[in-house]
């Protein structure tokens, strides 16, 4: 659900990206983001509990300490959301044709 406009989100993908590969593997790697969205109806019981979590972690912070990813959680906590745009999948489609 991370907004991939955000560039604090960026940082954290990349950063996250950027261990687990060798360093010459990921500066050849084209990175893409796809946003996604969840329905918290049809989550099994420990992904329930993991966004529970979650949750109730992110409504202890304060609001200054809250980033956009944490204020995305708390908003659509419990309720279905669909970011998924198939536009953003062009650049993917070029790139292997």
């Amino acid at each position: 659900m991370a907004d991939p406009n955000d560039k604090g989100n960026i940082d954290r993908i990349m950063d996250g990206i950027e261990r687990q590969l060798s360093e010459d593997m990921y500066n050849q790697v084209n990175v893409y983001f796809l946003r996604g969205g969840i329905d918290y109806s049809i989550l099994n019981l420990k992904h329930k509990t993991m966004m529970a979590f979650a949750y109730k972690r992110s409504k202890r912070l304060k609001e200054k300490e809250r980033t956009a990813e944490i204020k995305a959680i708390i908003e659509t906590y419990g309720k279905k959301v669909d970011f998924i745009d198939f536009d953003k999948l062009n650049p993917i489609i070029n790139e292997i044709k």
